[in-house]
């Protein structure tokens, strides 16, 4: 889980920098928090520099009508600067302005803003806008950028977006969200189908995706951990073995721990069962046995039960 969170910090901060990722490979030695920590120090520095140009330029917009501003800025001024002067624009005239820009243009000023400086601004910013813009940034497959979001919006403007999110979206962008906290609360704003329509969205492409959903649970609350596992336990057993083939041959069973640990007893003996039942008609015994070592006492005992170990 580590490199995927790594790989996940390397892409914020190439997005904060204009730049790939492959130009940050030499920063690959440093963990996740070390690159959150100096991609928020890069951010604060170049709004810094240039804070004084863009309070200016925020100031210009007041001396004319917004539908001669929204044509000035659609038409002169790159996304890119949009995206630095919206936080410090009069909450009022920044809604009106969105509703005079092209979509295209307002999805290219988020993928370039750092919305934790606009946070007043797009909390004021109407729900079906809100909406308008993450599809168009859906249909972008812009993960990362509209995950940055979601610290940023209120818990009305997150939910309006995810009851139109696809499946992969939801995983997608769940994986980028910055903080744990608010990923567990975006989790409690679908209801159990849309959680669980997750699940197929993982399992499909050869289960490209199963180490995103196992990432995530890392990070979620024990309440939110054990929904999704218990939901896990209703799964098809081609679901089930979509994710069993994921734990093992990627090596990712460690991860899963948490969430087995979190649900009821039910749920347990059928995931685990499952999983078990794999390792072993797979013909794993190292990574069965290590996996035997991990669990508690008693789920290790459930375990031992499924295999006829007892």
């Amino acid at each position: 889980m580590s490199d995927l969170l790594l790989r996940a910090e390397l892409e914020k901060l190439a997005v904060t920098l204009n730049t790939s990722v492959a130009e940050l490979d030499f920063l690959a030695h440093l963990d996740a928090q070390a690159l959150r920590e100096l991609r928020a120090a890069t951010s604060a520095a170049l709004f810094d520099r240039h804070v004084k140009r863009f309070q200016r330029l925020a100031d210009s917009t007041k001396l004319l009508p917004n539908k001669l501003v929204a044509v000035i800025t659609s038409k002169v001024i790159p996304p890119a600067l949009s995206a630095q002067v919206t936080g410090l624009l009069d909450a009022d005239d920044a809604v009106d302005l969105a509703g005079r820009l092209e979509l295209s243009y307002l999805a290219d000023i988020c993928v370039a803003m750092d919305p934790r400086r606009a946070q007043p601004v797009l909390q004021a910013m109407p729900s079906a806008t809100v909406v308008e813009v993450a599809m168009e940034m859906l249909r972008r497959r812009d993960f990362m950028p509209m995950a940055r979001f979601v610290d940023a919006l209120t818990n009305a403007q997150i939910s309006a977006v995810a009851q139109r999110m696809t499946a992969e979206g939801l995983l997608q962008v769940g994986f980028f969200v910055e903080s744990d906290e608010r990923l567990s609360q975006l989790i409690g704003l679908l209801d159990d189908e849309q959680l669980a329509g997750t699940m197929p969205a993982a399992a499909a492409q050869d289960g490209q995706l199963w180490p995103q959903v196992l990432s995530l649970v890392e990070r979620l609350d024990a309440t939110q951990r054990a929904r999704l596992g218990n939901l896990l336990s209703s799964a098809t057993p081609e679901l089930l073995d979509s994710l069993n083939k994921a734990l093992f041959e990627r090596d990712l069973w460690r991860a899963s721990l948490p969430m087995l640990e979190a649900m009821d007893d039910a749920a347990q003996e059928i995931v685990v069962a499952a999983l078990a039942s794999h390792a072993d008609q797979a013909g794993e015994p190292d990574h069965l046995d290590a996996f035997l070592q991990s669990l508690s006492d008693g789920l290790r005992r459930k375990v031992q039960i499924a295999l006829g170990r007892v």
